[in-house]
């Protein structure tokens, strides 16, 4: 829109991340593989196990990721994760002489993606999630399939050109996102004073600043563009 003039880089603090985790590194969340090599396993995992069990592989989806997991015109998910998640649908179908194995498409949001694939809820998170050695204590990972880095986007009416613009200022961003984690410990580091507004999803927070409720919006730069 011509009202966003353009994106920041935000200052990122590491702890506790792995080097590339904390870089922006984005990689679909599952149980069940990691390049396939799970699949390729001679003891088969809980996961499978269910999957083999009940016929269904739950998938979980964003509705407005873009370009990663997103609706189309006849609310259907769409994206690049997608894509990939239904190619290890297949490679599934084929690992266990499944052809009929229905993919049951489900829901998250970026509060509830985690939580769902910890509890067997989804089997496999077509969306866009970072990988840190926090959430593996959780879920697993499988290979990066996408790097991005985290930016700040304002409006150009704002006249923002660095973060220091931002002190005393709010700036949004997701919730449960590691663009909050981010955020906070630049705002702690730099004694900012920011107040930051959680966003129930990209578009709430995008709002925020096309309204001016927000001086900016942080997030990954692909998802930002998207």
């Amino acid at each position: 829109m011509s009202v966003i003039a353009s994106t920041l880089s935000l200052p990122v603090q590491t702890a506790g991340c792995r080097r590339l985790a904390a870089g922006g590194v984005r990689a679909l969340v599952g149980l069940l593989l990691c390049a396939f090599g799970l699949l390729a396993q001679a003891q088969e995992s809980p996961t499978l196990r269910k999957i083999r069990e009940t016929g269904v592989v739950s998938l979980g989806y964003r509705v407005a990721a873009v370009p990663f997991s997103y609706l189309d015109a006849r609310r259907r998910p769409i994206g690049y994760s997608i894509d990939i998640c239904e190619r290890v649908v297949d490679a599934i179908r084929q690992k266990l002489a499944l052809p009929g194995l229905e993919a049951r498409l489900v829901m998250v949001s970026s509060a509830t993606r985690l939580p769902m694939v910890a509890n067997g809820t989804v089997d496999l998170e077509c969306g866009v999630t970072t990988n840190t050695a926090e959430r593996q204590k959780s879920v697993a990972f499988s290979i990066t399939t996408f790097v991005a880095a985290s930016r700040l986007l304002s409006r150009s009416a704002d006249n923002i050109r660095s973060v220091a613009d931002l002190r005393g200022r709010a700036v949004t961003t997701t919730v449960s996102t590691t663009s909050m984690q981010y955020l906070t410990a630049a705002n702690q580091a730099r004694s900012l004073e920011m107040k930051i507004l959680a966003g129930a999803d990209d578009a709430d927070a995008f709002q925020m600043v096309r309204t001016g409720r927000a001086a900016a919006f942080a997030m990954d730069d692909v998802l930002l563009r998207g």
